[in-house]
This record gives structure tokens, sequence and C-alpha cells, in this order.
């Protein structure tokens, strides 16, 4: 009878456990089993219910929501600061993902998404959304960038507006700064010298023109392309003036150090 019993439970459904029901109350055994050598239907009560063993030869039920947690999927870590995971080769990756789309209507398609609401005020506080930070004591070879940022257009990509590996941008509050205070910027740059440098060149900003076309952007790039300022008749931030330079912006071209006069007074 034992083996019986054991034969209905490998069915499925509702039905197949309802007989198993009727064969126990007949043997007296009622409807609940303390059998460790087969797990009820019975046990699952709702849509993506789990088994999980609590012991040796136990299982118990956990919902999706407690998997989850037991699984650590609230929280995606990989390797930690005191046990680094290991890159074998130079295709390893610690995190991989490669999505397509073919949405052709109105609207914004992403891959990934973070969002970070901060809810209690500060005025001590960093807050950072994402953080990549490169570290090493060796030395590195022909580039080291600890984010990077590609448009590949490939042979025939091309768009109908602005295209940017990066974008940066800041919404102001529509009621205004409270009090006045803080500094906003769309891009904030920072060098950190501990030591000495040894005299290598550095910069807050790297450009530079390569491909087979490369000649092209001497006809019609640009270094710098603003838009929305308004006429230099009327603003103090694009404007004319007839005043003697007093000071000099050192940058660099193939090279060569040039100088961007400046002038401490305003027209």
């Amino acid at each position: 009878m034992k083996q019986v019993i054991k034969n209905l439970y490998t069915l499925k459904g509702g039905e197949a456990q309802e007989r198993v029901n009727e064969v126990r109350t007949l043997l007296g055994l009622g409807t609940t089993s303390d059998s460790t050598e087969f797990v009820e239907h019975a046990m699952a009560t709702a849509v993506n219910d789990f088994l999980v063993a609590s012991g040796s030869g136990v299982f118990v039920k956990k919902t999706l929501a407690q998997t989850k947690t037991i699984l650590g999927l609230d929280e995606i870590v990989v390797g930690t600061s005191g046990a680094k995971y290991t890159l074998a080769s130079a295709t390893s990756r610690s995190v991989s993902s490669y999505t397509t789309s073919s949405f052709a209507t109105a609207g914004t398609i992403s891959s990934v998404t973070v969002n970070q609401t901060m809810t209690g005020a500060s005025a001590t506080n960093s807050a950072e959304v994402a953080q990549f930070v490169l570290t090493t004591a060796v030395k590195l070879g022909q580039w080291a960038n600890a984010v990077v940022g590609k448009v590949d257009m490939t042979t025939a990509g091309y768009s109908a507006g602005i295209v940017g590996a990066v974008c940066a941008e800041v919404d102001f509050p529509s009621g205004g700064i409270t009090g006045g205070s803080g500094q906003y910027h769309c891009f904030e740059a920072e060098l950190n010298l501990a030591g000495a440098t040894g005299g290598v060149p550095m910069s807050f900003l790297n450009m530079n023109v390569w491909g087979a076309n490369k000649t092209e952007f001497d006809t019609y790039g640009y270094i710098f392309d603003i838009q929305g300022v308004a006429d230099h008749a009327t603003t103090k931030v694009f404007q004319a003036s007839n005043n003697t330079t007093t000071h000099a912006l050192r940058i660099r071209i193939n090279d060569t150090a040039y100088y961007i006069l400046l002038s401490d007074t305003s027209d």
C-alpha cells in the first residue's frame, strides 16, 4: 500500500492529491503526511511557490519573495573587497548584458535603468548613483578608462537628431533653489595629484580625432558646439569685447602649446 501511495504522488494535479487523501483516510492515516520519502502537491499554495530544504531530508515552502531573499537577488554582489572575483581572460566579465530592440515608435529604449532616490536632507553626506573604480599599482597598457561610452554606427547607422556617447544633464527644481546654495555642473572633472608626476602631460579633457576619413573634421568639425546662449550683444556668457587681454589659457593641439587670450574686464 505504501508503494501505491508513492506511485500516486508521481501523478500531477489536484485529482491525484484527492486519491491519495482517500487512500490515507481508509488506512486511518489522515490526510496530512509526515513521510520524508515524498513531497506533497498540497505544499504549494500559490503560483511561483518554491520548495527549499530546511535541513537534511526536510523541505519547506517558500514564497517567491522569500526565495529571492535566500538567493540574495535583492542585492547583487560579485566578490568582495577582501575576496575579489578573478577575471580569467580578456573576454571574462563579472556582469554581461546583450540586448536588441526593433522598437521604432516614440519612446526611450534602455537596456539598464538605475534609479536612486534620496529622501533624507543632509549637508554632510555624498550621493553617487554608480561608482566605477579602476585600481592599479602596476603599469597599465595603451589606455585605461573607468567608464567607456560608445555609439557604434557600424556601416549604415545615422540619426535624425543628436548623437552623443555620453549625456550629462542636470534638471533644476521647478520651485527654485532653496536659499540659493550649492554649485551645479553638468560635468565635474578632478585631478588628485597625490605625489610627484615627473612632468607628464595632464589635462582635464583629452580629445582625439581618428579614422580613415579624419581629414573631414578639418573642414566640418568644431572643437566645441555650444547652443542656447543669447546673442553676444545681450549676454555676458557670449559677448563682444574690445578690452585688452590680461591672461591666456594654455591648450595643446597636436603636441604644440597654444594660448587662448582672455580679458578680466567685461563689456
